[in-house]
């Protein structure tokens, strides 16, 4: 009984061996669009992701990116552009799944007209 519940353990342990995680950051900027100086609102914190499915590292759904995560993040607030700006990358190996997922952090700001 002991000897199976070892091989279960080992069978197991094996089949987990690849999996994993990673966060890394990826990108930072002042903003996402040029900005003058007190020509707009803030309008707080905004965050947006985006997240891309692999099976066997082929994509099955659309591939993650900043460019989504960035609208995302500006649809949530109503905001125009985002100041000081960082995303970060987590992948997940699941041995036959892999999930990618990119997050942008940032200050959602509103132009001023005139």
């Amino acid at each position: 009984m002991k000897i199976r519940r070892a091989m279960q353990f080992l069978w197991l342990s094996l089949l987990l061996w690849p999996a994993g995680c990673q966060v890394f950051p990826m990108a930072i900027a002042p903003s996402t669009t040029p900005l003058e100086p007190g020509r707009y609102t803030e309008l707080g914190p905004a965050r947006g992701d985006s997240t891309g499915y692999y099976i066997l590292f082929f994509p099955v759904s659309p591939r993650s990116s900043l460019e989504r995560a960035t609208a995302e993040a500006l649809e949530s607030t109503q905001a125009d552009a985002l100041i000081n700006v960082t995303a970060d990358v987590k992948m997940t190996y699941l041995i036959v799944f892999n999930f990618i997922t990119t997050t942008v952090f940032g200050d959602a700001v509103k132009l001023d007209e005139g």
